[in-house]
């Protein structure tokens, strides 16, 4: 068999959680991995500053670990922490920032492509997700399969979220800032999406991410307003505030 033919890798999951509200507050992480641990069923065992990640977890010390990844010392702007939960092999890390500026503060959850066709670690994926929407403050998140996220980079360098977010994906999830902004008749009229519109919205395109059809990640994005959202080979400049919201808007 040829390389044109050969079949594509697997890819693994990706859920991320993005915010510009302080994410400094220990209650906020004890909160967070709390409900994380029942939602998964497993501990959270590392949680580290360093690739690879050694440092252990002490179980039941929640405590500790929400002051370790508070741990923004004086010479530093911004806190790095690299997780794991051992049992499912899964995988996370947090960026977050004494003040959200230019970048706002982040969590990633890497998930191994096992889990994208069982229906009920999907179930517990959305779960998850709905766990970082409520305690994380977020103003965007999504989950979606790692070539779909890589798809959207930018041969102009990093996406500027102040400027235009990345995209409608499997699950995407937008605050009530953002509900406000692009429209809530918008978010009602979606076809063929299940919408979930409690303060903030959450959508899902279907029960898996492959299950999702081809061109629906694209209509609803040109439904919510194209601009808003990232185009890889569109190089018209996007001022902040003009397709997307600033910090200074969200926090208001």
């Amino acid at each position: 068999m040829t390389d044109e033919y050969a079949p594509l890798p697997p890819t693994e999951l990706w859920l991320c959680h993005l915010a510009c509200v302080s994410w400094s507050e220990p209650e906020r992480w004890v909160r967070y991995f709390g409900q994380v641990q029942e939602v998964l069923g497993a501990d959270v065992t590392h949680l580290d500053k360093d690739d690879s990640i050694q440092r252990r977890v002490k179980p039941g010390k929640l405590t500790e670990a929400a002051d370790y990844v508070t741990a923004i010392s004086k010479r530093e702007d911004s806190r790095w922490v690299l997780g794991r939960v051992e049992a499912l092999g899964v995988e996370f890390s947090i960026r977050h920032y004494r003040e959200s500026r230019g970048w706002p503060n982040s969590i990633t959850w890497h998930f191994a492509p096992d889990v994208l066709e069982n229906a009920i670690r999907n179930d517990t994926i959305c779960r998850l997700f709905e766990v970082g929407n409520l305690v994380l403050s977020p103003f965007y998140a999504y989950a979606e399969t790692k070539d779909r996220v890589s798809a959207k980079k930018k041969e102009s360098g990093a996406v500027d979220i102040q400027a235009e977010l990345l995209g409608v994906f499997w699950l995407t999830y937008f605050d009530h800032h953002y509900v406000d902004f692009l429209g809530r008749e918008k978010f009602l009229g979606l076809q063929g999406v299940h919408v979930s519109l409690d303060g903030g919205v959450t959508l899902r395109l279907g029960e898996t991410p492959s299950a999702v059809p081809d061109r629906l990640r694209d209509d609803v994005e040109a439904k919510l307003g194209h601009k808003t959202f990232v185009k890889p080979k569109d190089f018209s400049g996007k001022r902040p505030g003009q397709y997307a919201l600033t910090f200074d808007q969200l926090r208001t």
